[in-house]
């Protein structure tokens, strides 16, 4: 038997038999300030879920529906979220340390200030989404979807963004040291006031006259594929 609790009243918020919690009906359930620490939830249904403060630290969240979930605030470290739809869900403040996001869909979702630290995020897709003054140190996020994004002030610090496209995004104020952007599309990508350094990897990135740059920045055109 499974009971997911509150924090501080220990009150009893959902209750089964089952073993996991995997493709359980949860959608529009207020589950803040919850445990669901470790639990596996693949393919459960988590629409529009209150999620605020909950753990869900270790838990496996493979493919949920987590649409319009509300999770701010909540502990996701080391979750599992592979495949999951976190599309246009809130997420800031959350923490997100070397949690699992492969295939993710989180177009229009809101990361502003989250940590992502070591997160893996690969073939994601983040279109339209809000990752402002969010850490993303370390993430690998190869081939990820980008475009029109809100990057400002994020942390990209030896970041992988090798093959993702950032199309019209919108990287100013980022920091970029040692951030692998080769073979990227920045096409339309505004990198003015980023921490542009000479360990930022560029080679292949495609751009094109749109592309802003910081300003006195020597852009290194030989290892750049220009797009008219």
């Amino acid at each position: 038997m499974i009971e997911i609790r509150r924090y501080e009243s220990d009150e009893v918020v959902y209750r089964t038999e089952d073993r996991t919690l995997d493709g359980h009906d949860l959608h529009e359930l207020g589950l803040w300030n919850c445990d669901l620490g470790l639990l596996s939830l693949r393919g459960a249904r988590l629409e529009k879920a209150a999620l605020i403060g909950a753990t869900l630290r270790g838990a496996d969240l493979s493919d949920a529906l987590l649409t319009g979930a509300i999770l701010t605030g909540s502990d996701l470290r080391g979750a599992k979220l592979d495949r999951a739809s976190l599309v246009a869900a809130q997420l800031r403040h959350s923490n997100l340390t070397e949690a699992s996001l492969v295939g993710c869909h989180l177009a229009g979702a809101d990361l502003s200030t989250c940590t992502l630290t070591r997160a893996i995020l690969r073939t994601a897709d983040l279109s339209g989404a809000n990752l402002s003054g969010a850490n993303l140190a370390s993430c690998d996020l190869e081939g990820a979807e980008l475009i029109l994004a809100d990057l400002r002030d994020t942390n990209l610090t030896n970041a992988i963004l090798r093959a993702a496209v950032l199309r019209g995004a919108d990287l100013s104020g980022a920091h970029l040291n040692g951030t692998d952007l080769q073979r990227c599309d920045l096409r339309g990508a505004d990198l003015r006031s980023t921490q542009l350094r000479r360990h930022t990897k560029l080679d292949g990135a495609l751009v094109d006259g749109e592309t802003r740059w910081p300003d006195g920045f020597r852009v290194p055109r030989h290892r750049l594929t220009f797009v008219v």
